[in-house]
Parts: structure tokens; sequence; C-alpha cells
């Protein structure tokens, strides 16, 4: 490691301040009273990612029990040097909502609330469609890179890239 950066460490994230307690929890070994402050602190917000990915309630319920229980499985492996426990809760989160999305019929996410029935095709879209759509065609964008990744390409590095 060179020395300017032995002098100055990166200083700790406001996510990584925020869950100290918690990761301290699990470094010491007290896996479930880590769980129980995980769940109390991150279960309505992981819902709530699987909700803006899943569009589905029924969806979005299974996938956070799913998400819970591998963050549970996992959690003994939970290393704090690596990303804040928020990263890495909403990382598997995340990761489980993918492989959700993968199984569903091609385009449902972005495509089920669209109807084309009753809309005037030659007329241009309004500025709020066009950011509507260009938002959910970004978002399948992402999915599609993701899913053509090889597991060991950091999700990471994807974003930084913006796919390329």
């Amino acid at each position: 490691m060179p020395a300017a950066l032995a002098q100055h460490p990166i200083p700790a994230s406001d996510a990584a301040l925020r869950d100290a307690d918690l990761a301290a929890l699990v470094q010491a070994g007290r896996l479930n009273g880590a769980f129980e402050g995980i769940m109390a602190r991150y279960e309505s917000k992981v819902f709530h990612l699987c909700m803006a990915l899943l569009r589905d309630t029924h969806a979005a319920e299974d996938i956070a029990q799913e998400s819970f229980l591998r963050i549970w499985r996992a959690l003994p492996g939970y290393r704090s040097e690596t990303a804040s426990l928020s990263t890495w809760i909403y990382a598997i989160t995340r990761n489980r909502c993918l492989t959700e999305l993968a199984r569903r019929p091609h385009c449902a996410p972005a495509c089920e609330d669209i109807d084309m029935t009753d809309q005037d095709h030659t007329a241009a879209p309004s500025p709020v469609d066009t950011r509507a759509l260009a938002v959910r065609h970004r978002s399948m964008q992402t999915m599609v890179v993701h899913d053509r990744l090889p597991r060991s390409v950091p999700v990471g590095r994807v974003a930084q890239s913006g796919g390329r």
C-alpha cells in the first residue's frame, strides 16, 4: 500500500457509521442480535426495494422474505471492510429480485402497465411519457447487462461503467 494511502485512511461512509452497532454484533458473533436489529431497521426498506423492482405486492413480500433468509444464512460471512451493511443487504435483495424478474416472461416489469389500445400513435409522446419510458428502458438495459455478465464481475464495476 502506498504511504500516502496509509497516512490518510478512507473515512467510513454514512451508511457504515449508521450500521456500526449491527456490524459490531456480527463481528462479535452475536448473530441473533444482529439479525433482530437488521430486521427492525431494514424490513420495510427491503420490502420497498422489492416493490420498486417487482411491482407486485405478493411477489415483493415473498422475495423480501427470501432475501432475509439469505441474509441470515450469509450473515456469518459478512465483512464490514468489504461493504457497508446496508449495501450488502441491498445487494442481496437486488440480486434476488433480478433472479425473480429473469423468471418472468420477457418484458413483464417494464411493459405490463403500458396500455397501447386507445392511444393516438401518430401524436408525439409528452415529455413526462418520454422520461418514464427512458427510465423503464434504462432499467431493462441494466437487467439485460447484469444477466449476461459472468458471476465473477462485480456489480459495482458495471454500475460505474454504465453497463459498457
